[in-house]
């Protein structure tokens, strides 16, 4: 059964119709403050299947403002926040609370926090990449705490649900509007800006397609950095096995993936294609071709916790550092939530997806 944002979907059609009318149109979540991104580049890499990772979208100050508003959340125990209402802790072991920003008790650096998440909606609707699209956002960002006990985790899961209606049955699908509707992920970390993930581990693991992966530069993963088409700040940003990813250059992300296999098109579908021209083939070379080309299509799918992705993919980690803001396709990019091992400690992510209304 597909997972969508980490639970069986039949366990959560009953609470996306609620999910669903709390959220405004994008143009009515325009934030001030002055975002040092380049979003049509941003929203361009994001179209491809990359991952984009943003460091200190927010100031020491505001990110120090946050997490003391966090903390009193915590401290205030299960008053504030709730356990996830998924009942599978193999699944899912977090605790969470929603944030508008008007709640009494919710501190301005919090506040601020989810306007700038919330912003991001107003931002790439004028981007070319979502010109066609009818972008809302919701209400309430998602706030996560994983405690460091070496236990709280997110099995892999898309943030979107891709099933078709005859696969979930007319009521389910109508209900789950709300996740066939995500299009952008949109992620704040809140955490200490030093976050050591070779120590304490709690990555975030992008499953990204490996035809992405292989580019240089780690393509799968568009880090705004110096030079970078991404951000107009100096970023820098670090991938789980210590190597450093390279900013990306204009190029890279302006250009399309030239190597990646086209949406909806299989390894067999290129081959097929590639034989069209050939005159004649003897029968022993068509079977063995035939066999090559469906052995290539099952190669060109992965299956991970019962989620089927249409090509291989490569393991991106992404570290929860304070400041940091990562983006992706929430239908599209697998990703799951390691476990951190920061006794006493949390892990802390802000969370906000963007939905696109037309033709849903």
């Amino acid at each position: 059964m597909l997972l969508v944002a980490g639970v069986a979907l039949g366990s959560l059609v009953s609470s996306a119709q609620s999910e669903s009318v709390l959220s405004n149109p994008a143009s009515e979540a325009a934030y001030m403050p002055t975002f040092p991104v380049a979003f049509p580049a941003v929203a361009g890499a994001i179209r491809e299947g990359r991952v984009v990772v943003l460091d200190t979208m927010l100031t020491e100050e505001e990110l120090r403002a946050a997490r003391e508003d966090v903390d009193a959340l915590l401290k205030q125990g299960g008053s504030a926040f709730a356990a996830n209402a998924n009942q599978d802790t193999s699944v899912r072991r977090d605790s969470v609370v929603w944030i508008t920003g008007q709640e009494a008790g919710v501190g301005p650096g919090l506040k601020h926090a989810v306007a700038l998440l919330r912003g991001l909606a107003h931002k790439f609707a004028a981007t070319p990449a979502y010109d066609k699209s009818v972008l809302w956002v919701q209400s309430a960002a998602q706030l996560a705490c994983y405690a460091g006990d070496s236990q709280a985790h997110y099995a892999p899961h898309l943030d979107a649900s891709t099933d078709s209606v005859w696969t979930l049955g007319l009521s389910a699908w109508l209900r789950a509007r709300a996740y066939r509707e995500r299009t952008i992920t949109a992620i704040l970390y809140l955490n200490d800006k030093e976050w050591d993930e070779d120590a304490v581990g709690g990555c975030l693991r992008c499953h990204v397609p490996s035809s992405l992966s292989s580019e240089a530069g780690h393509g799968a993963i568009a880090s705004g950095g110096g030079g970078s088409a991404l951000c107009e700040k100096k970023q820098h940003a670090r991938s789980r096995d210590g190597d450093a990813i390279a900013a990306a250059p204009a190029a890279a992300v302006e250009a399309a993936t030239a190597a990646a296999i086209p949406a909806g098109a299989s390894a067999g579908d290129v081959a097929t294609a590639g034989a069209a021209s050939a005159t004649a083939i003897p029968p022993a070379a068509a079977a063995a071709a035939a066999a090559a080309a469906a052995a290539a299509a099952a190669a060109a799918t992965t299956n991970i916790n019962n989620v089927s992705i249409p090509m291989p993919t490569t393991q991106q980690d992404v570290a929860p550092r304070g400041g940091r803001l990562v983006l992706f396709d929430s239908a599209a990019i697998l990703h799951e939530v390691l476990p951190s091992h920061n006794k006493g400690g949390q892990r802390v992510a802000l969370t906000v997806w963007v939905s696109d209304r037309r033709d849903r």
